[in-house]
């Protein structure tokens, strides 16, 4: 069975959030709309399913891994690429689905912000590992949706999870 572990294909992708908020503050000027996508990690055990929370690097409230859209990744791997670098996540390529979308508000500054579209991915976890890219940036925390939707502080995310629950 395959299974995505992207290290390997995109060594030289640069992802850093000066270059994401230089993206988003050039986009503002003509769109109003940006999008990501997530991973909704999950496993079972012992008859309960749960989900992989990971924190934010700035604000270190805890969200699902999400990344912005780039041109030669489909929403799907750059969800399951997500996945791995920000919580160490391999899954199961045939078995990833989008299952919803939230819409945020993503603060650039004190004084600007612009609205996301993030479409959300399921994936099962095949396998998780110990070394990771942002393991020194992040938490990572397996809870239930219930769990999830008590942890999240972001109000959209929180009415994803509800509805998905």
């Amino acid at each position: 069975m395959q299974e995505y572990s992207f290290s390997h294909r995109f060594e030289r992708r640069v992802h850093t959030i000066k270059g994401a908020k230089f993206t988003l503050e050039s986009a503002t000027l003509g769109k109003s709309k940006h999008k990501q996508a997530a991973a909704f990690c999950y496993k079972k055990k012992n008859g309960k399913q749960y989900i992989l929370m990971v924190t934010s690097r700035g604000s270190k409230q805890w969200i699902l891994p999400k990344g912005w859209i780039e041109d030669d990744l489909t929403e799907k791997e750059l969800a399951a690429l997500e996945a791995e670098e920000e919580a160490g996540v391999v899954t199961k390529p045939e078995k990833i689905k989008k299952i919803g979308l939230y819409r945020y508000t993503k603060q650039l500054s004190r004084t600007r912000s612009v609205p996301v579209d993030v479409n959300v991915y399921s994936m099962p976890l095949r396998r998780l590992k110990k070394k990771f890219k942002e393991r020194h940036q992040r938490k990572r925390k397996w809870v239930t949706i219930k769990e999830a939707i008590k942890l999240v502080s972001d109000k959209d995310l929180e009415a994803f999870l509800k509805k998905i629950a």
